[in-house]
């Protein structure tokens, strides 16, 4: 029967031309991958000096394009789900598909406020949010024709990377070596592991859009590019798609929905699924068994989840934030993990990842969007009178339970190293949701029933608009008063070029020791030399840290800010003198040296027991001068700084070696060349002799 979609005014259908076509590039751009070394090879170092332009140098700057455009969406989305949730248009269960999938969004924009990673990755989570916007984007804009479109293209760029894959293994071009087994296909996505997921989905896609093709051709063709991405997922040698794979052929040939009906080809596929779980038992590891003592691979699954579920627990509720499963793995390394050489990056099981990082929360949502969709795609393809679009919508549902299968012993998506499969998945369910449930706009109210508004609607409106004002206000209000506060002190920072701050003793920096300086700046702000006067990594981390704790735990401020701070704004911390201090910093680097900010913050630096200055602290504690330090008690100087103490009695052992620690450990890290281990253990070592212990 002929695929009939809404009547769309001409208008319109430039706007849709125009965004389905950025949306393909990207799906060409990602899953094709066409930019590969071996065909470049006429441009060396092209790929990867374009892969550095792209999401290294500008990997910051496509974070929070990507960040902007996914909380657009997610509130667009949300409104459309409340507006049809009031309406009563529909029955629950498009608007709960819908209502999940913005909520599981959501977590990812959470986490720039809630990870607890130490260094947060904006290049990597740039592309992790791509599918997750590309996902809610088809979900807001297309209609069942543009979105069985963008199927139909998706799966012919599924079809032109199995054959790079094809190809590739046959020439020899590229391969994935694994050790004690061999070459393994990867195309143009370099690692099978980003392959097979593609493959995979694409199989049941690419069966149900032949089974729906309107004519004899275009079956012929979709079958043929069935066939090519069945032999892609057989050269990855991937035991978890081969897996995968066979329930997802048994359910096609055997399932009435399939549609298939001829018994030789049911025939056919129960004995290509014999064939591929005999494989699964042998081939990888060389004619021996699956899971005999020598199959590492089997083996260390088992010790990634084990140290996995330890990771889980840590942060059970919130996770503990985007990409950070790989360090904490590392850091929690048990010695049987170890025994294997684990080269991943992930818990070898979607669901096990999505608990590290997202925390109970974070899978519970994700599962509730994913069967919320399995829902509506089940049920819904019965009802349609279009062939077309009933076959898409049960090749999208197929392609998701096979990403779901894979899941249990792999993380085939939602991974910064899983792009290309990331990117099919978040089109399959996107498109299955829009093909099964039609337009959203046909969640919308119909203009007709709408009745008139009354007065309660009006004055919730007036209310609403009064909160939001209120909330503008209480966030523009630290803004403005910090910018007044940086327009009224800008002017005397030019004359601390020779000015000394207003201390009763103070010390140039000449005459400071150097370990005491380089103490100092591995201490405060290890990157003050890199920097330009605020480190935004660390005033991230120090958001993200209290926000954690409800409570006031990290400052994030560099030397330069804490300069300015002293110097022009008082001791107090509120959010507008942050504001000022960071305004102030960025235009102290403009006017003075790094040497001279050191100075400065050297001789305006609260070290406790009464001293304001590196002069006053070194008599105070040592009874000698600035250049007569030693390591160890240019450590203590430096490391007493974040916790300065107000009497002698709050001084114990254990601050002191507190103290002397942590700014030893971090000079050990920023000035390796300068400081050998050695010099670092003997200061560690050194008992110090205060001057009321004399």
């Amino acid at each position: 029967m002929k695929a009939v979609g809404p009547e769309v005014h001409q208008g319109q259908t430039l706007r849709l031309a125009a965004w389905e076509i950025i949306i393909w590039s990207v799906l060409f751009f990602y899953i094709v991958s066409p930019f590969h070394p071996y065909l470049w090879s006429i441009f060396p170092g092209m790929h990867e000096g374009f892969r550095a332009a792209t999401v290294d140098f500008f990997g910051t700057e496509l974070y929070f394009l990507n960040y902007t455009m996914l909380a657009a969406l997610v509130l667009s989305l949300l409104a459309v789900a409340f507006r049809a949730w009031q309406a009563r248009a529909v029955s629950g269960v498009p608007v709960m598909a819908i209502l999940f999938a913005t909520l599981f969004a959501s977590l990812y924009l959470l986490d720039f406020f809630l990870s607890r990673a130490p260094v947060y990755p904006y290049a990597k989570l740039s592309i992790v949010l791509l599918p997750l916007v590309i996902w809610l984007f088809v979900l807001l804009f297309a209609d069942q024709q543009s979105a069985l479109r963008l199927l139909k293209v998706t799966a012919l760029f599924i079809v032109i990377q199995s054959i790079y894959g094809i190809t590739y293994y046959v020439t020899g071009t590229e391969q994935f070596y694994t050790p004690r087994f061999g070459a393994r296909t990867g195309g143009t996505l370099e690692s099978p592991n980003s392959l097979y997921p593609v493959a995979l989905m694409g199989v049941p896609l690419l069966w149900c859009l032949a089974r729906g093709a309107s004519s004899y051709w275009e079956a012929r063709l979709w079958y043929a590019g069935l066939g090519t991405a069945f032999v892609a997922l057989i050269l990855t040698y991937t035991r978890t798609g081969w897996l995968a794979v066979v329930p997802i052929l048994l359910w096609l040939a055997f399932h009435p929905r399939s549609g298939t009906s001829t018994t030789a080809a049911k025939r056919i596929v129960v004995l290509v699924s014999i064939a591929l779980l005999i494989a699964t038992v042998f081939v990888r590891t060389r004619g021996n068994y699956l899971g005999n003592p020598d199959d590492r691979s089997f083996y260390g699954r088992f010790a990634i989840w084990k140290v996995a579920l330890k990771v889980c627990a840590l942060h059970p509720w919130l996770g503990n934030g985007l990409d950070t499963y790989p360090w904490l793995q590392w850091r929690m390394m048990t010695s049987e993990l170890r025994s294997f050489d684990p080269g991943n990056e992930e818990a070898k099981n979607l669901f096990l990842t999505l608990f590290a990082e997202l925390g109970a929360l974070g899978l519970v949502l994700f599962l509730a969007a994913i069967f919320s969709y399995l829902a509506l795609t089940r049920s819904r393809p019965a009802q349609m009178e279009c062939d077309t679009f009933r076959f898409a919508a049960v090749g999208c549902y197929m392609a998701v339970v096979s990403v779901l299968l894979a899941g249990l012993g792999d993380t085939p998506i939602l991974h910064f190293r899983r792009l290309a499969p990331s990117l099919v998945f978040a089109v399959a369910v996107a498109a299955g949701t829009v093909i099964a449930m039609g337009s959203i706009s046909m969640l919308a109210p119909d203009a007709r029933s709408k009745q008139r508004v009354s007065a309660v609607r009006i004055a919730s409106r007036a209310l609403t608009f009064a909160v939001m004002l209120t909330l503008l206000s209480i966030l523009l209000t630290p803004l403005v008063a910090g910018y007044l506060w940086f327009l009224q002190h800008r002017t005397g920072i030019s004359t601390y070029r020779t000015l000394a701050p207003p201390r009763p003793l103070f010390t140039p920096l000449t005459e400071i020791a150097e370990p005491m300086r380089d103490a100092l700046v591995a201490s405060e702000d290890g990157y003050f030399y890199q920097h330009h006067g605020v480190d935004w990594q660390a005033l991230h981390r120090a958001l993200r840290v209290n926000i954690r704790n409800l409570a006031f735990k990290q400052g994030g401020s560099t030397i330069t800010m804490q300069t300015a701070r002293y110097l022009f704004l008082g001791r107090e911390k509120t959010l507008s003198r942050k504001v000022a201090e960071i305004l102030l910093a960025l235009e102290m680097e403009k006017h003075l040296s790094k040497e001279r900010i050191l100075e400065l913050y050297l001789n305006s630096a609260r070290f406790g027991l009464g001293a304001e200055d590196i002069g006053t602290a070194c008599r105070v504690y040592f009874g000698k001068s600035p250049k007569e330090l030693t390591l160890g008690e240019a450590a203590f100087l430096a490391g007493v700084l974040p916790e300065p103490p107000r009497v002698r009695s709050e001084l114990t052992l254990e601050k002191v070696y507190r103290c002397q620690r942590r700014a030893l450990s971090r000079l050990a890290h920023f000035f390796p060349m300068r400081y050998s281990s050695q010099q670092i253990a003997q200061a560690m070592q050194e008992r110090l002799v205060f001057v009321w212990e004399r």
